[in-house]
């Protein structure tokens, strides 16, 4: 597993040239006692528009048991008031029992989420998400009908940044400038 910002656990750098948006994936070197590393050889089917190496979407972290929550937690060091959007993905490949849980960001209201087996599936906020204490925290909680703990495969995250003096005319790009850190688990 791994994380953004600045964390005083240990990272590995991953650049992975058949990634068609070029990005690189950290992997965190800490592994939490209440999760343990799951992983796979078999094909799952992407998403058309949201797609994640299929090395990285066949990893994922898996709660240590099913009334164990999964909580994914850091502390942002960059300037407070940035905003970020969350891509949480997600592909069952144990499809002995049903896999439920609630996600949410921050406690605010959960989703109810269970995910598809060997298909990439996708969660993600709406808007840009701020934390005025700059602490960060994504649960993923079983509900009482789940017989599997929660899982995830890979979370990517980017950061707004606001530029004061524009660095292109508007009619340069289509998209706002991000800076995005995609994550994984292993």
């Amino acid at each position: 597993f791994c994380c953004v910002f600045s964390f005083t656990f240990f990272f590995i750098l991953h650049r992975y040239p058949g990634d068609q948006y070029d990005r690189f994936w950290w992997q965190l070197g800490y592994s939490s006692p209440t999760w343990k590393n799951l992983s796979t050889v078999s094909a799952i089917t992407q998403d058309s528009i949201y797609t994640v190496l299929l090395t990285i979407i066949q990893t994922a972290v898996e709660a240590v048991g099913n009334n164990t929550m999964l909580n994914i937690t850091w502390q942002d060091q960059t300037p407070r008031g940035r905003g970020l959007k969350f891509f949480m993905y997600f592909a069952d490949f144990q499809n002995s029992q049903l896999r439920q849980f609630n996600v949410s960001f921050n406690d605010v209201e959960p989703y109810q989420y269970s995910p598809p087996y060997l298909t990439t599936g996708v969660l993600y906020n709406s808007g840009w998400s701020t934390a005025t204490d700059g602490n960060y925290n994504i649960s993923l909680v079983p509900t009482a009908a789940s017989k599997l703990p929660p899982m995830i495969n890979a979370l990517e995250i980017y950061t707004l940044i606001s530029h004061d003096n524009p660095t292109t005319f508007p009619v340069d790009c289509k998209h706002s400038p991000l800076s995005y850190t995609p994550l994984y688990f292993l």
